[in-house]
């Protein structure tokens, strides 16, 4: 984190993860079988406001507990590429034929924006 002031702060943040999704899951769906699995990659930049920011730290520079709100907004970049399991869906299925010739990004643009409490 870079603070520019006392009150507004830069931040970078790296995230790896990972998600995956199956039928068996759902009793609904269980008989098609299918299943995906994918990591995740996201690179932001965020602004963090906090409007009590002045208050943290007294005249001669000491460091004062308080509790002070935030808020923060920023963009960046997520990456996904999932591996798909077709399980029991057969390659003439519509669907299927329609999901294999979609031509889906694997990267996507993030807007993380939220607040809270220091």
């Amino acid at each position: 984190r870079h603070h520019i002031n006392n009150t507004l702060g830069l931040r970078m943040n790296l995230l790896y993860g990972s998600i995956k999704g199956n039928d068996k899951n759902y009793d609904s769906l269980k008989s098609r079988g299918a299943s995906f699995t994918t990591s995740l990659v996201e690179a932001t930049v965020v602004a963090e406001y906090e409007f009590l920011g002045n208050n943290r730290y007294s005249a001669d520079g000491k460091f004062t507990k308080i509790w002070s709100p935030y808020v923060f907004l920023g963009g960046g970049l997520n990456f996904a590429s999932p591996d798909v399991n077709w399980g029991n869906v057969p390659p003439t299925n519509p669907g299927r034929i329609i999901d294999q010739a979609g031509d889906y990004p694997s990267k996507h643009w993030s807007f993380p924006v939220g607040g809270g409490l220091k």
